[in-house]
């Protein structure tokens, strides 16, 4: 299943550009997109100037949110390039194992 965006009503972005992390338990992971520009978006800096946008800083309290990060550009507002996606590992919470975690990126609505 598709999971982008997780917080938004908009549908715009379902032929548009996501990238979207995913985990298996309560730890604090943070997804990081660099566009074409250089310009990073994550948890610091959630959206740019191109028009990407992260959805939610998901466990970000260790509250247990559901673990899943969305960082997306609606249709036809993703710049043409080369785009860096990393993970890291913010903090363990209550986890006590490692985290399991799958980035899925989907471009014009395709994987």
């Amino acid at each position: 299943a598709t999971f982008c965006p997780s917080s938004t009503t908009s549908r715009s972005w379902a032929r548009g550009t996501c990238r979207t992390l995913r985990w298996d338990n309560s730890a604090d992971l943070d997804l990081h997109v660099t566009d074409p520009a250089g310009e990073e978006i994550y948890f610091a800096v959630p959206s740019s100037a191109s028009g990407g946008r992260l959805d939610v800083d998901a466990n970000a309290t260790c509250e247990g949110d559901p673990p899943v990060e969305n960082i997306f550009w609606p249709t036809g507002e993703a710049p043409a390039g080369t785009y860096s996606v990393s993970v890291d590992y913010y903090g363990a919470c209550d986890a006590t194992e490692p985290a399991n975690y799958v980035v899925t990126i989907l471009v014009n609505g395709q994987e």
